[in-house]
C-alpha cells in the first residue's frame, strides 16, 4: 500500500483534495465533548457562514470543538471555500497559466535571473515545450527513462498540484527503475503512471541535494519551505512561513501523505515556533520538549534571509498575483524556488502555526482588491 506509483489511489486523491467537501453538523456534534455539543454547534454555524466559510472537516481539524476556543479566534481562519473566493478577488486569471504550467514558471524564473530547479527533459505527447529536449513519442521516454547518465532524476506533472504524481528515479537496472530508493518498477509501468497521471506532460529534473544542516533533523531529501506573500503595489510583504518535512521514504513533502511534518516557522530567526505531525486522518500538535520533537525546536533553517530575499525579490515578476505560496528549496547551493502557487493552500499556514491567515495585512490587501464581503474586525 507504500508504493509510490499508485495510478488509482493518486487520482482519487488529487480529486478529493482539490475538492472543498460537504459539511455536517453531526460530525460536528459527533466530534464534540459532552456538554459543549450545542455551543460546538452554535459556533461551527458561524463559522461555516462567516468570512471563513469554514466546512465542518476543518472545523473539527482545526480542533474548535474545543469550547476554550472563541469565535474571534475562529473567525481569523479561512476554509478552501473561502480560499478559492478569495482567489478570483485579489488575483488576477490572466496570470494563472504562469503560475500553474512549471515550463512558463521555469522560463520566467530564469529569464529574471532567479534560482530554479534544472529541467533536462520534457515528456509532451504534442511535442510541446522548451528549455530543454522534448519527448514525443513512448520510445523516447523509454530511451531517456533507461539511460543511466540521466539519474538520479526527479519526475512531476507539468501543471501537477499537491505533488501528486512526483517521484524520483535512482537507477535503471536491465528493463527496471529503481523509485524513491527502494522500490523496482518495469519501465514500461512507469510510463503507464506518467501517461494516466497527467495528459499535460512530464518534467525532468536533475535531483536537488538539501542543505547538509537537515541532516540534524534526519531529513535527506528536501524539505521545502513554503512562503506565503503579499503582494502588494507598494512592496511584497511575507505574511507567514511554513516548513514541510516530509514523511520517511517519501521524496515529496505535501502534508496530505502520513508521516509528514509541517512547522509553522518565525520569520524574525528561522526556528520552529510549532509544528504538527499528520498521522493518517488527524493532526498531532508536537511537543517540543518531548525527545521526539526537540531535535526540529532547536533547529534553525539555513540561508533563512537569503530564501526570504529570494521569494520578495521573485514575488514582483508576478504582478497581477497578489497574494502568492512560494515553495523553496534550501539546497547546498542556496534557495531555489520550486515553484509558485497562485493564492496557494491556507491550510498549511493555520495548521502549522494554529492562527488563522485573515489577519489586518490580509483583510486589507482584500479590501484593496475591491472584497465587499465580511471580514473580522
Amino acid at each position: 500500500d507504500e508504493t509510490p506509483l499508485q495510478l488509482e489511489k493518486h487520482l482519487r486523491l488529487r480529486k478529493e483534495l482539490s475538492t472543498v467537501q460537504p459539511s455536517s453538523i453531526m460530525d460536528v456534534w459527533n466530534a464534540a465533548p459532552s456538554g459543549a455539543k450545542l455551543d460546538a454547534c452554535r459556533r461551527f454555524l458561524s463559522a461555516r457562514f462567516g468570512p471563513g466559510k469554514l466546512s465542518s472537516g476543518e472545523f473539527i481539524q482545526f480542533g474548535f470543538c474545543d469550547p476554550s476556543i472563541s469565535d474571534a479566534e475562529i473567525g481569523t481562519f479561512a476554509g478552501k471555500q473561502a480560499q478559492q473566493a478569495f482567489n478570483k478577488i485579489y488575483n488576477d486569471r490572466t496570470w494563472y497559466a504562469v503560475t500553474k504550467n512549471k515550463i512558463a514558471f521555469e522560463a520566467l524564473m530564469r529569464g529574471g535571473g532567479m534560482p530554479c530547479p534544472e529541467t533536462i527533459a520534457i515528456y509532451d505527447r504534442k511535442g510541446r515545450g522548451a528549455g530543454a529536449p522534448v519527448l514525443k513519442k513512448a520510445e523516447a521516454l523509454e530511451a531517456f527513462l533507461l539511460d543511466k547518465k540521466n539519474h538520479p532524476v526527479f519526475c512531476k506533472p507539468t501543471t501537477g498540484l499537491l505533488s501528486i504524481g512526483s517521484f524520483r528515479i535512482d537507477k535503471a537496472e536491465d528493463k527496471n527503475l529503481v523509485v524513491n530508493g527502494e522500490h523496482a518498477y518495469p519501465v514500461k509501468e512507469v510510463i503507464k503512471y506518467i501517461q494516466g497521471v497527467s495528459k499535460k506532460g512530464y518534467l525532468f529534473q536533475r535531483v536537488l541535494e538539501p542543505h547538509d544542516d537537515f541532516k540534524k533533523i534526519g531529513c535527506k531529501v528536501i524539505s521545502s519551505v513554503r512562503f506565503l506573500v503579499l503582494n502588494r503595489e507598494e512592496q511584497a510583504e511575507i505574511h507567514s512561513c511554513v516548513l514541510k518535512v516530509p514523511a520517511k521514504g517519501e521524496v515529496a513533502d505535501n502534508f496530505w501523505r502520513s508521516g509528514s511534518i509541517i512547522a509553522a516557522i518565525n520569520l524574525d530567526n528561522g526556528k520552529f515556533d510549532r509544528a504538527v505531525l499528520k498521522n493518517h486522518d488527524s493532526v498531532e500538535i508536537l511537543d517540543a520538549k518531548s525527545d521526539e520533537a526537540k531535535q526540529y525546536f532547536q533547529f534553525e533553517l539555513p540561508d533563512f534571509e537569503a530564501a526570504k530575499n529570494c521569494v520578495l525579490q521573485a514575488s514582483r515578476f508576478l504582478a497581477g498575483v497578489r497574494v502568492q505560496s512560494w515553495d523553496v528549496a534550501l539546497t547546498r547551493n542556496g534557495p531555489v524556488l520550486l515553484e509558485v502557487n497562485f493564492g496557494g493552500d491556507l491550510n498549511l499556514s493555520q495548521l502549522s502555526s494554529g492562527k488563522g491567515v485573515i489577519t489586518r495585512n490580509y483583510c486589507q490587501i482584500l479590501r484593496e482588491s475591491g472584497y465587499k464581503g465580511r471580514l473580522p474586525s
